[in-house]
């Protein structure tokens, strides 16, 4: 195989993928977490996630995929992912000026209805925006 690329190189394509939520790249978020360039051409990377529930964890999968598969040499790209450790986050935080990350404020209970719906026990909004704030509770949209 030809050129291969370096692990610079392939850590500054990902500079490309954003996260929606932080409006920020994923190295400068420091959710990069490993990247490793087989001589076979496979290149793998790990991304860490603010949540293990993650709802645009296939935005990353996809944007980091495609970052990587531009650089020459490229054969395949293989996305795996983990979660940001509780100082990861704490830091992550305070980096961007924030008292937290969004979705990961307060305990969140799914409570169901005897209607049948699923309604939240506080006023805070889901990371991933299925509910609407509703007096005291969010009930799922529409």
């Amino acid at each position: 195989m030809g050129h291969m690329p370096t692990k610079e190189q392939v850590v500054d394509a990902l500079r490309s993928v954003i996260d929606p939520e932080l409006r920020r790249d994923i190295v400068e978020l420091e959710m990069v977490r490993s990247v490793e360039v087989d001589p076979n051409g496979v290149v793998d990377v790990m991304v860490s996630l603010t949540t293990p529930g993650c709802p645009i964890r296939s935005h990353f999968q996809t944007g980091v995929a495609q970052a990587v598969r531009e650089l020459e040499g490229v054969a395949g790209v293989n996305v795996s992912f983990d979660v940001l450790s509780d100082n990861e986050k704490t830091a992550l935080s305070r980096k961007l000026g924030r008292g937290g990350l969004p979705g990961l404020g307060e305990k969140k209970e799914v409570v169901k209805q005897e209607d049948g719906r699923d309604v939240m026990s506080n006023t805070d909004q889901c990371q991933d925006g299925r509910y609407s704030r509703v007096w005291n509770g969010l009930v799922p949209r529409a």
